[in-house]
């Protein structure tokens, strides 16, 4: 049988939706608008590591078309900060959604 043993195993990463609260972003860094004629949003996916990293994302969509735009959000994203969370006295890994526009 097996099972999953401890919940909170090195690798599991919680949805920012699964905690009691939202997490803050401590240092948000916006992208440079690499092109004023682009318009649209990029919508990305972030994991956040135990000290507030950005160590991971997937983009989740992008209508700008752009992929200049794109590399500008991803570095932004990891250039910012969030606020680490901790679950029973551990730190953990969570994955929050963020939307940046371009307009």
């Amino acid at each position: 049988g097996g099972g999953n043993g401890d919940v909170l195993g090195k690798g599991t990463a919680f949805n920012a939706a699964q905690l009691t609260f939202v997490p803050r972003q401590i240092l948000e860094v916006l992208p440079q608008n690499v092109d004023e004629n682009v318009k649209g949003l990029i919508d990305v996916k972030l994991k956040i590591g135990t000290e507030g990293k950005v160590i991971e994302h997937k983009v989740i969509l992008n209508t700008t078309g752009s992929q200049k735009c794109l590399l500008s959000v991803i570095i932004a994203a990891y250039k910012s900060k969030w606020e680490p969370v901790k679950i029973r006295g551990n730190n953990v890994f969570y994955w929050v959604e963020k939307t940046y526009r371009f307009n």
